[in-house]
C-alpha cells in the first residue's frame, strides 16, 4: 500500500504542477492575445482618425 500511496502523491504533485503551469500559460496567452489585439487596433484607429482629419484641412485651405 505504501508504494501506491507514494505513486498517488507523485501523480497528484505532477497534476498540480501541470495545472499551475497550464494556468500560467493560459493567462500569458490571454494577455498576449489581448495586448496583441490592442496594439493592432490602436494604430488602425489613429490612422483612420488622421485620415479623416486631413481631407477637412485640405477643404478648409
Amino acid at each position: 500500500m505504501g508504494t501506491t500511496r507514494e505513486q498517488r502523491n507523485h501523480v497528484a504533485e505532477a497534476a498540480g504542477i501541470g495545472a499551475i503551469i497550464g494556468g500560467a500559460a493560459a493567462n500569458i496567452a490571454d494577455a498576449a492575445i489581448f495586448y496583441g489585439v490592442v496594439l493592432l487596433i490602436a494604430p488602425l484607429c489613429l490612422y483612420r482618425a488622421n485620415r479623416s482629419r486631413r481631407p477637412q484641412k485640405d477643404m478648409e485651405s
